[in-house]
């Protein structure tokens, strides 16, 4: 079964251009989303669903996308946790009231 590779993609309020989504030139590249942090990260996700709900993105790229991201955002989290972790562990020896 083929995949329809058509795109409407809004130009203004409430009305689309169509466009063929397998000629790579007709997408314009958007602008690289910083994502150093969880909150970047947390809003191009958002990013990702709301393109893939007003279909300017096809579905199956939408998921791809969102799992990279998420498994981006456990990462960072895991990072944090473990910087945290540490700062606790040094308090700790450091006779900080902490035993």
């Amino acid at each position: 079964m083929a995949h329809d590779r058509t795109l409407v993609t809004p130009t203004d309020p409430g009305h689309g251009d169509v466009i063929d989504a397998s000629d790579s030139a007709s997408l314009a590249p958007r602008r690289a989303m910083p994502l150093h942090d969880l909150e970047h990260v947390e809003r191009e996700l958002a990013r990702v669903y709301r393109d893939a709900r007003a279909g300017r993105i096809r579905s199956e790229d939408g998921s791809r996308f969102a799992f990279m991201l998420s498994t981006l955002a456990k990462i960072m989290e895991t990072r944090i946790v473990a910087r945290r972790l540490d700062a606790l562990e040094r308090m700790m020896e450091g006779g900080d009231g902490f035993a």
